[in-house]
């Protein structure tokens, strides 16, 4: 764990280890995996506050020990002394009610726990307030089973501030729970923090002359309570620019209804991605926020929206997506890694991870292929729609300064600023000789390969040259390199690549097999791009345009797609209903 106990301190670990297996053999069971889950993260005094917390709710019962040794460990990881009162104060409320009532109210707290808001301490207040007053055994259990449900479903980027205005209406009234969370439901969730600060506040005071009257302006039920929803919102929704959007992304790539809303993702995405409105593609759909309400005008935030849809389509457009490791190898782009092993079909995942994982640090180089790629298709974007990039950059250009306005920039975020956004290098960077003169170090090298004639295998390239000077630079600094967080938008994510290109990819390594066995050379990255824009079922004229032979050392830094006239063809060899026969 790297913590240096003491003697004593070991042995109170396992002395309360074995007194929970006495009480009951699962609270021992659960205990010892809570210990490793501070002992990973902690300190000897976080390690030191769970036994004593722990002990305590052992005097109560096994079962409270239990749940506290499942729900404790995420809070203190947080070292948030503020957040460990607050769970404290929470705790003993709740014990004031009966130890019944502990384990439904906090089960789900460890998922509102994040370094980046403070969701996990407004929800404890919001119990707090909730339980802080008399209550029937029946009310105590409803409120114990419908809060955790309710405020997991509330969207994450606001849940901390619609959390605390639900705390301010049933401070006042505990009966306006369901008519706001009916709100939230039907409208509310789209106002910005300080427009929902002005509707609680128009909801208060209609409390105090018809209580009636305010749940249903809560709830949106009246007519009033609405028309100040709509006065309020600012926020522009995707379900409202979904058509639009999807007529501007045909007419730009070809490509139809392929525009969706981030919360479609229904996978965990690599890592926590922190807060704000984010966009992203895995090379098919493109990922765009639910709702915008960054501004403070509906014209502002649509402008936003648009410009997201515009820029992520760059991905589409300029063939992100055909990245192909030996195409990258023929190119002469991974000079020193290791040739890529032989798998089967079924076992193929994107070419994204299978880079990736020739580095020790794998999500360091696909942060540093995110930054190099998205620095290529502004430079594509600048040259194919300058007004674009001429009006839209500016947009994400803004949206880091005020990134590093609020805190000292990462190295990874100020390299990405510079390439990506092309913005000067931060302050604070140019006080650092060293990061400094890196960052300056990848701007030659990306400028040497000549930007507006770059492939997406050019920028593995450049992740292959500059990627041990990064990691070391990163080494010296405490803790693991801070992941890259582009404004706006995602990093590559080869998770979601791997799920959406499974199928393909299985049936283009089938396919390249079966013709580099009669001899004919075609790269996996263009079939896959072929099979999902016929659907899986190309012709084999199609994939006669293809075919191509390996660039010789002279013309690979010209094109490694010479056609030539081949014997056989791919119609020779592929019949019009066999193409993925074995």
């Amino acid at each position: 764990s790297g913590i240096t106990l003491s003697p004593a301190g070991l042995a109170d670990i396992i002395e309360t280890i074995l007194q929970g297996y006495q009480q009951e053999i699962h609270f021992g069971q659960t205990l010892a995996e809570g210990y490793c889950k501070i002992l990973k993260g902690g300190t000897p005094e976080t390690v030191a506050i769970f036994g004593h917390e722990i002990r305590q709710a052992a005097h109560h019962s096994a079962a409270l020990g239990c749940n506290l040794a499942n729900v404790l460990p995420p809070v203190l990881l947080t070292h948030n002394s503020r957040l460990l009162a607050a769970f404290q104060k929470t705790l003993a409320i709740l014990l004031s009610k009966g130890d019944y009532l502990v384990k439904a109210p906090l089960e789900g707290l460890a998922t509102l726990i994040t370094p980046h808001d403070d969701t996990g301490q407004a929800y404890l207040e919001l119990l707090q307030v909730v339980y802080d007053r008399p209550l029937s055994y029946n009310r105590c259990q409803y409120m114990g089973r419908l809060l955790p449900r309710a405020i997991q479903q509330l969207p994450a980027l606001r849940r901390s501030t619609q959390i605390r205005q639900m705390t301010q209406l049933i401070r006042d009234d505990l009966n306006l729970v369901e008519p706001y969370l009916e709100g939230l439901s039907q409208g509310l969730n789209l106002l910005s923090a300080d427009a929902l600060q002005r509707f609680v506040d128009q909801a208060r005071d209609a409390l105090r002359n018809d209580p009636q009257a305010a749940r249903r302006f809560v709830s949106l039920r009246s007519g009033h309570g609405r028309e100040a929803c709509r006065s309020l919102q600012t926020a522009v929704t995707l379900a409202g620019a979904q058509t639009r959007l999807n007529r501007y992304l045909q007419a730009r790539t070809g490509q139809t209804g392929r525009v969706r809303p981030l919360s479609a993702i229904h996978m965990p995405l690599d890592r926590s991605v922190p807060g704000g409105v984010k966009s992203g593609t895995d090379g098919v759909p493109l990922y765009l926020p639910d709702a915008v309400d960054c501004f403070a005008s509906r014209t502002d935030n649509t402008r936003l929206l648009n410009f997201l849809a515009k820029f992520e389509a760059g991905l589409l457009e300029f063939d992100t997506f055909t990245f192909d490791l030996e195409r990258a190898r023929d190119m002469g782009c991974l000079a020193g890694l290791p040739p890529a092993p032989t798998v089967k079909p079924a076992d193929v995942k994107s070419d994204f991870s299978t880079f990736s994982q020739y580095f020790n640090n794998p999500r360091l180089a696909l942060d540093l292929f995110t930054i190099f790629e998205h620095a290529r298709i502004r430079v594509c974007l600048a040259n194919a729609y300058p007004g674009l990039v001429r009006d839209g950059l500016p947009l994400f250009q803004d949206a880091m300064a005020q990134n590093e306005s609020a805190m000292p920039p990462l190295f990874l975020d100020a390299c990405y600023g510079v390439l990506a956004l092309d913005l000067p290098i931060a302050d604070d960077i140019t006080r650092d000789p060293t990061a400094s003169a890196l960052i300056g170090d990848l701007v030659r090298h990306f400028s040497a390969n000549d930007p507006p004639t770059m492939r997406v295998e050019h920028c593995a390239g450049l992740v292959t040259q500059c990627y041990e000077w990064i990691r070391q630079l990163l080494a010296t600094g405490p803790g693991a390199p801070a992941p890259l967080s582009p404004p706006y938008r995602l990093p590559l994510q080869p998770d979601l690549i791997d799920a959406t290109f499974r199928d393909a990819d299985h049936q283009a390594c089938l396919l390249k097999n079966r013709l580099k066995a009669c001899g004919l050379k075609i790269y996996r990255g263009d079939l896959r791009q072929l099979l999902q824009h016929t659907a899986g079922r190309p012709t084999a004229e199609a994939i006669e345009k293809l075919v191509c032979r390996p660039p010789s050392a002279a013309d690979a830094a010209d094109t490694v797609y010479t056609p030539i006239p081949v014997v056989p063809s791919p119609a020779d060899i592929l019949g019009p209903t066999d193409l993925f026969d074995n």
